[in-house]
């Protein structure tokens, strides 16, 4: 028999097994995204009730109120102390509200290890994998790889949960069957999401942003109708790259067009490099066993060094408000966590600082129906400031595309109204006049 094989069977567990392992005062993480052990997950509840100090429980993945009874049970609250490094539905606003989870403000390329340092090291990871490699004894975190490989490497125990669904996917994200103390198999449809339909605002947006795109550029593109209608707006391109934090479908779409070749690349040449993924799933089809596909951590797809490295880097990120000054807020209404800064901070770092690279924000002009200016004087108080205006490169509207850049206070306060919806723009400069933006 198979070596491996005898292997896997001699470590075969229970998730009780898995649950058995975490201990009073422990940090335990899990991966993430569609890669979510969630057997592990539907099941931590029962921790609970042995718990005295409490653990504190990093996660991330999408989901509904009720998915999950360690969200729900009373019994949980402040047994279970969630932690979430990206705000990913409205129901987790409402457990934030209600102290149920708490966001830690972290740079991807750093949030994994930022968290074990602060909590003294890490005591169990459970991580979803694909199915075991029989020739070499290997599993993968396939579909993400935010956090989990420096998981990995710092985890004291390590428990798998085997998903027969998740495709193999290639990178930084592999963990040997001798690092296991645990492996158990629970197979369950992957979360898929099919392209977003976009309308007339987001492909006048996707057209400003393309005409600073060159044939030849690496990019960079976040999810939603924005993106999606960016890489539309990319089809008459040749021979981009991708080097970017999440794979989604509209990469695919640019893929099969012809669009993207990655011939041109200065690091990676040829391969798609992402840390997770999100999409339909003839997406995840395309990224099993593509060599031209790898899934690395985001301490390297993230590291603004790294980034930098790219010829013509183009990262295109969007954002929830800018005011007048420059300063970017992308995941806070007031003092409410929407979303998170996620990678924002590290990819347009990156790409101001590589050889011709090129940072842009890329918002609709309004919000609520067009009655709120996505530009404003200043932001609501609490509102956190994602990206510094030190940091902020090109902005655009669907009415326009302008560089800050270089450019003063007050010239950027002109610039940024006239990108600003007609109907906010006399409002907007009386402001500015009032403050002393505008002469």
């Amino acid at each position: 028999m198979n070596r491996y094989l005898e292997e896997y069977k001699a470590r075969q567990c229970t998730v009780d097994d898995a649950l058995a392992a975490i201990r009073d005062g422990d940090f335990v993480a899990t991966s993430g995204g569609v890669n979510a052990p969630l057997l592990f997950y539907k099941n931590l509840h029962k921790v609970a009730p042995r718990l005295k100090q409490g653990i504190d429980f990093f996660y991330g993945t999408t989901y509904k109120k009720g998915d999950f009874e360690f969200l729900e049970s009373q019994a949980c609250k402040g047994k279970i102390r969630t932690l979430s490094g990206f705000v990913l539905c409205k129901d987790e606003r409402g457990y934030i509200q209600e102290g149920r989870v708490d966001y830690v403000p972290t740079h991807y390329h750093s949030q994994g290890m930022k968290m074990i340092q602060a909590r003294g090291g890490l005591d169990v990871y459970v991580a979803a994998v694909c199915p075991m490699d029989e020739r070499t004894g290997y599993f993968r975190t396939s579909l993400s790889n935010v956090n989990e490989t420096d998981f990995r490497n710092s985890a004291k125990k390590i428990f798998l949960e085997v998903v027969p669904s998740l495709p193999v996917i290639y990178g930084n994200n592999e963990i040997h069957i001798s690092e296991a103390d645990g492996i158990y198999e629970y197979d369950h449809p992957l979360e898929t999401m099919d392209p977003l339909p976009f309308g007339e605002v987001e492909k006048q947006i996707g057209s400003y942003v393309a005409g600073l795109v060159e044939d030849g550029s690496t990019i960079q593109l976040g999810i939603g109708a924005i993106p999606d209608a960016v890489a539309h707006a990319f089809m008459d391109k040749k021979d981009l790259g991708v080097h970017t934090e999440m794979i989604t479908n509209s990469i695919l779409e640019l893929v099969e067009a012809g669009v993207v070749t990655g011939q041109r690349k200065s690091i990676n040449r040829g391969i798609i490099i992402g840390a997770f993924s999100r999409g339909s799933q003839k997406l995840y089809d395309f990224m099993d066993h593509n060599p031209c596909v790898a899934m690395n951590p985001c301490s390297y797809v993230n590291n603004p060094h790294v980034i930098a490295q790219n010829y013509k880097m183009v990262s295109v990120n969007t954002a929830m408000g800018i005011d007048l000054l420059g300063q970017v807020s992308s995941e806070s209404i007031g003092y409410m966590q929407y979303s998170g800064s996620g990678g924002q901070v590290d990819t347009v770092t990156g790409a101001i600082h590589a050889t011709g690279g090129k940072s842009i924000i890329a918002l609709a002009s309004t919000a609520k129906n067009g009655t709120l200016s996505k530009i404003c004087i200043s932001h609501a108080p609490g509102t956190a400031v994602t990206l510094s205006r030190n940091d902020v490169d090109y902005v655009a509207t669907e009415y326009g595309i302008v560089r800050l850049s270089g450019r003063t206070v007050k010239e950027r306060a002109k610039l940024l109204i006239s990108i600003a919806h007609p109907r906010f723009r006399d409002e907007l400069t009386a402001q500015a006049g009032k403050v002393g933006l505008l002469l």
